[in-house]
């Protein structure tokens, strides 16, 4: 689960088990989530990752750092209609619970 700014609770993403979260550990040994995401742009995949970016820390609390793992487009007709990019967004867990 991922803690929102708006207090709310929610599975952090389709496609990660709730009973397995992505988890990792700095070697300043404190504890950071990995969530997945993907983000779409019609006109680039940097403007894809940076909507990604921009959309993900309006709602998750201290975001620390976003890679891109994969990058891909949807095509219709022959033409490029989206770039997509899957993000693995870190943000550290909230140590006052």
């Amino acid at each position: 689960m991922t803690r929102f700014r708006d207090g709310q609770r929610r599975p952090s993403t389709i496609d990660e088990p709730m009973e397995s979260p992505a988890v990792r550990k700095p070697a300043d040994g404190q504890v950071h989530k990995v969530v997945r995401l993907v983000a779409t742009s019609p006109s680039s995949w940097e403007d894809a990752a940076r909507n990604g970016v921009e959309e993900a820390a309006k709602t998750i609390v201290d975001l620390r750092s976003a890679t891109v793992a994969d990058f891909d487009t949807v095509i219709d007709e022959g033409r490029v209609q989206q770039y997509r990019v899957k993000l693995e967004m870190v943000f550290q867990f909230d140590r006052s619970r």
